[in-house]
């Protein structure tokens, strides 16, 4: 079960033509593996602030997206603050 569909992360990038729909759902599938490697977890919870993590990563994959940027990518804290409260802690 994906933690965002399509539809709800083109309203978050507020897209409304189909073309990129393919880019979307390989963000939003990127997203989802972040999640759950972050949580150490193998199913992300579906809970509010687990998918406000999810659109956020959607959206910094979406307008990051060319390959040479002009300007630098910064670790998203809003993300890790959302998604801290449900990581796993693994065994050491």
């Amino acid at each position: 079960m994906s933690l965002v569909t399509l539809a709800e992360a083109k309203a978050h990038l507020r897209v409304d033509q189909d073309i990129e729909d393919s880019t979307i759902q390989i963000y939003i599938d990127a997203a989802r593996e972040h999640i759950a490697k972050f949580l150490n977890v193998a199913t992300p919870p579906t809970n509010a602030a687990v998918k406000a993590a999810a659109l956020l990563i959607v959206g910094d994959l979406y307008e990051h997206r060319a390959a040479q940027l002009d300007s630098q990518v910064y670790k998203n804290d809003a993300v890790e603050a959302l998604l801290y409260p449900y990581r796993e802690s693994i065994g050491i």
